[in-house]
């Protein structure tokens, strides 16, 4: 992608089972931002039980539900 166009990439995050989203949440920008270069960084992620899946089976599109 150009800078001009912008970031579209995006995250998926699927928190173990007991551990808290809301908390994940609030950490994950920090956890991110001292991880990842700054071309690596989401620019919005979402979470669910799982990865979004079509009838088939096949990895799907999702709607985004938290910016960073």
């Amino acid at each position: 992608m150009r800078l001009d166009e912008g970031r579209r990439l995006k995250a998926f995050v699927v928190p173990h089972p007991g551990n808290d989203p809301a908390a994940l949440r609030a950490g994950l920008s920090t956890w991110i931002g001292a991880r990842l270069t700054p071309a690596e960084c989401p620019a919005a992620y979402s979470f669910g039980p799982d990865l979004p899946r079509q009838p088939n089976g096949k990895p799907a599109d999702w709607i985004i539900d938290a910016r960073d």
